[in-house]
Parts: C-alpha cells; structure tokens; sequence
C-alpha cells in the first residue's frame, strides 16, 4: 500500500535521453523534481540499441521497454513502437501506481498506458507537448487520421491533460473538443542556464567566464547560434539561407550545435559561407556557454513547436532570441522586448532581422536587458503540476 505522504508515480515516455528532445528533457527533469517533493518516481520508456534496461537517476528508477524505431529511421517522425509489456510493467502488484502520468497522446506507449490505467482504475494524466506538425505526404494524413481515431480517445481517457502551452491546449481541444486542458509552461533549469556560470552553490557561488562547446572563448559580440534537432521542420535551412542573405558571413559567426537526418544537406547548403560552424551534438555540460556566448539565439521553426524550450535557455542565460512566429513561440519570446519575431519560412524577414540585432548594438543591449524578467524555472513549473497530480490521488478503503 502507497503512503498518502509518499504517492507513487508512474511516467510513461516514449523516449528518454540519450535520445534527444524537448519531451525527454521534461520528463526526466518533472521526475527528478517530484521526487524531491515527496514522490515515488518511476519512468517507463523505450529501449533502443544500448540502453541500459534498468537505471536509477537521482532517486528516479527508469525502466525501458524493448522497442524497434523504423518510423523515425524512415520517415524522420520519431514515434517507437514499444512492445506491450509496457501494460504488465505498469501494474505490478509491487509497485502499483497512485497516479499515471503519460507524456502525449500519439505513441503506442501512450494507447497501452491509457487501457491498462483505465483497466485497473488508476487515475490518468496526459501530458501534452506537441502540437500538429506539418510532416510531408503520406505521413501528414497518417498524423490527422491517428490523431482522431487514437489520439482523442486517449485524450478522452485521461482524468486530466496538462498542456505545456496555449497553442498546444487549443490543439487538444481541436482533437476532442470536450477536453479541457489545464495550461502549465514548461520549464528550464535555471540554475544551469543563467547569464553567468555559478561553481559553488548558494551565497557562496561565484561566476566564471563562459566558454563555448569547443573550449574557445567567444569571438566577440557578433555571433549567432542554434541547436537544433536537424530536421525539416525546425528550419535550420531558412536560417543558413538567411544568413547568407544578410551579409553577416564576414564580420560574424553562426553556430549550429545539434545532429539529425537533414546535418550533410544543410553542410552543402553552408558550402561557401565562411563563418558557419557545425558544432554536432552539444553537451548538457556546455550547452548554456553556447547561449552565453552569442548575440543573439535564433529558433526558425517551420511547424510543431508546442513551446519552444531552447528559446527559454537562451532567454534564461541572458540572450535575445529570434524566433519564427510559430506555434507557441510567442508565449515565450516577447516581439521587441526579449526578442524579435518572424514570418516562418522567411529568409528575407529573417536575414533583416539578424542585420537589425548586429547592426544596431543598443537594440542588442535592450532586447538582452529584458531577458532578466522571464521565469521558466521547473521551480515554478513543479509549484503547479505537483498539486494537480496530488488531486487525483484516491484514498485508499
């Protein structure tokens, strides 16, 4: 029997690092920090390759489930197939959870959580990060036709949807209109990203100089970055496009940290610019320095950007950020107050307004001011999700 002073939670998530990805940063991050306020913590996920099957991270157990991966090997939709065990692993007479909470509504491991939490009567949040992305024919029809047949029904399911945005709760309400999700932003690790590096803890902390990914120091004001997931739909090509357009190659740097499917024909789309560097995949050790040394962070989503959390790292380690006009994205950067906002798909747009950061050093100033009034802190993320789970708790007898 669970303590009602210690419930036990069980997160189901397609995937968990070392793949990489906004959701995985999340669940693994919401775990952590639920189980530091009182919460039995274990994670179910997908087990690809040499993933361990058992693990234990900060008193948080994951267990993966064997799973094959052929979608996004084909077709770039990272989607696993997770074998059904999934349900059995979910119920052990052991360890039988107070609350199960399943990260998006799409994933088989989402359908096997939803009938089995259903079968034995245990309560069900969905937590809902992505909205409709735009992927290419015939798997854009395939999206529409499993959001509707599975996806709603999974939604209907839950006895609550948390979505991590606006844009991403009128989603949900798009799939089944009687679902009603309650919004709670994501969050950053802002004692990591922050405008300096602290070594130390508490008072006693001191800040560092900051270096980039490379161990090189910065080049000066004039750099831009992005780290991406290297793919269609996040647009790393309108930004190369636009940086050649905007005649900044030769007085300044871009930066692309991240891998994927898409990383040689965006090198042969850079062949000629003197100034981009291909980081490839950047550390979490590193991966602030990469903010804190740049002008400015540049986000060119095309489609599916549910809230945007590299804008609010960057925003959190003190740099202005340009991002399209997408999705959630303006919820999080502030158009001529933070940041600059953009037509997506829009070079033209996109290379002014990279002229107007570098050109203009007291917009550069002013937007980076601005970014010291942003909080997406997980504190503040935890302070409303941890309640919402408690509610569901059920008493036992």
């Amino acid at each position: 029997m669970n303590s009602p002073d210690r419930p036990t939670l069980t997160i189901v998530s397609s995937y968990l690092p070392p793949h990489v990805g906004g959701v995985e940063t999340m669940a693994f991050e919401q775990a952590r920090r639920l189980a530091r306020r009182g919460w039995n913590v274990e994670i179910l996920a997908s087990r690809l390759g040499r993933d361990g099957a058992v693990e234990l991270h900060d008193g948080v157990i994951v267990r993966r489930i064997r799973s094959i991966n052929p979608l996004e090997r084909r077709f770039h939709v990272p989607v696993p197939l997770m074998w059904p065990s999934l349900g059995r692993r979910l119920v052990r007479p052991e360890r039988r959870p107070d609350v199960v909470l399943v990260h998006g509504h799409v994933y088989i491991s989402s359908v096997y959580a939803a009938l089995t939490a259903h079968r034995a009567g245990i309560p069900m949040v969905v937590l809902q990060s992505n909205p409709y992305v735009d992927y290419p024919a015939p798997i854009d029809t395939i999206e529409r036709v499993v959001n509707r047949v599975i996806g709603r029904r999974v939604l209907d399911a839950a006895q609550l949807v948390v979505a991590i945005s606006e844009y991403t709760a009128e989603y949900v309400t798009s799939i089944s209109p009687t679902v009603h999700p309650v919004v709670v932003l994501c969050g950053v690790d802002t004692d990591r990203f922050a405008p300096v590096r602290q070594t130390g803890t508490g008072k006693a902390a001191t800040s560092t100089t900051s270096t980039t990914s490379t161990g090189r120091t910065g080049i000066g004001p004039r750099r831009a970055v992005t780290v991406r997931r290297l793919v269609d739909r996040n647009g790393v090509d309108v930004l190369i496009d636009a940086w050649r357009l905007s005649g900044l190659d030769d007085t300044a740097e871009l930066v692309i940290g991240g891998t994927g499917p898409e990383r040689a024909s965006l090198a042969a789309r850079a062949d000629g610019l003197h100034n981009v560097r291909f980081l490839g995949f950047v550390p979490d050790d590193d991966l602030a320095d990469c903010y804190r040394n740049a002008t400015v962070a540049v986000m060119p989503t095309r489609s599916g950007e549910g809230f945007g959390l590299m804008a609010a790292e960057a925003l959190a380690c003190g740099t202005p950020v340009i991002a399209s006009r997408q999705g959630a994205l303006p919820e999080v950067v502030r158009d001529g107050v933070d940041g600059l906002l953009v037509t997506p798909d829009d070079p033209a747009e996109l290379a002014a307004a990279l002229r107007r950061v570098f050109d203009d050093p007291a917009l550069a100033e002013r937007l980076r001011a601005a970014t010291a009034d942003t909080d997406f802190s997980w504190d503040h993320n935890i302070d409303q999700l941890d309640p919402l789970l408690r509610s569901l708790i059920r008493p036992v007898g």
